[in-house]
């Protein structure tokens, strides 16, 4: 009832108003359209003006849902101390992490030489002693029990032999493990054979015999033999 029928007399009037009319819309913004058309039918093309969670504004349309990506450029002091550069929804990703050289000065006195999000276990190799007193090359970062002593014990054994074990396993326990050095022992039963230094008390295997005018048989020391019971 505002516009007036632009046609003919003689011609009906159209059922539509095609007069152009401005309107504003939902979102706010005024526009220009027809005014048969609903306003609620109407997309704004304007460009929208809502905020985004991270303080910039939606590049998107008004009538077009907001992006959940921001691809403003920033550049971010991180708390690291690198500078970031690049698209805003990659900074504030929770998943973000900074790829730079570490620039941390660790415990240890050694510089970190991993990415800045990373881990890092100094490897760097250092000379230390340990408490049985040997000196070995060793990660920066390890323990004695992760890295024990590799030298050999070399202690001067009850039986005159050196030990052969394993410094370490020699220190922590206090038990050295049975003295390997090869030995000549003359058993009491006379045979002599070639045994561990810990086998003094091993049972002698050698297999021996006594002559008998009646049979020759063939024993295994320690047994001992039979008496012969037929006449001499």
């Amino acid at each position: 009832g505002l516009h007036t029928c632009n046609r003919a007399c003689s011609d009906p009037c159209p059922k539509k108003c095609t007069e152009f009319v401005e309107a504003e819309l939902r979102c706010g913004h005024k526009v220009l359209v027809e005014c048969y058309k609903k306003l609620y039918e109407v997309n704004c093309i304007q460009k929208c003006t809502k905020m985004l969670p991270c303080g910039h504004e939606c590049e998107r349309k008004c009538s077009a849902p907001c992006t959940r990506k921001c691809f403003v450029n920033v550049k971010e002091k991180l708390p690291c101390g690198h500078v970031f550069h690049g698209k805003c929804f990659i900074r504030h990703n929770y998943k973000f992490k900074c790829h730079e050289k570490c620039l941390k000065l660790l415990d240890c006195g050694h510089t970190c030489s991993k990415k800045c999000c990373e881990d890092y276990v100094c490897f760097k190799p250092v000379k230390r002693k340990y408490p049985c007193g040997h000196t070995q090359s060793v990660p920066c970062s390890s323990t004695f029990s992760s890295h024990p002593c590799e030298e050999k014990c070399n202690v001067l054994l009850s039986c005159g032999h050196r030990c052969s074990g394993n410094c370490s396993s020699c220190y922590e326990t206090r038990i050295h493990p049975l003295c390997k050095f090869d030995i000549k022992l003359t058993r009491y039963c006379g045979h002599t054979v070639s045994t561990p230094c810990r086998g003094l008390t091993d049972t002698c295997n050698m297999e021996y015999s006594i002559p008998c005018a009646h049979d020759n048989p063939v024993l295994k020391c320690p047994d001992l033999p039979v008496p012969c019971k037929k006449p001499c």
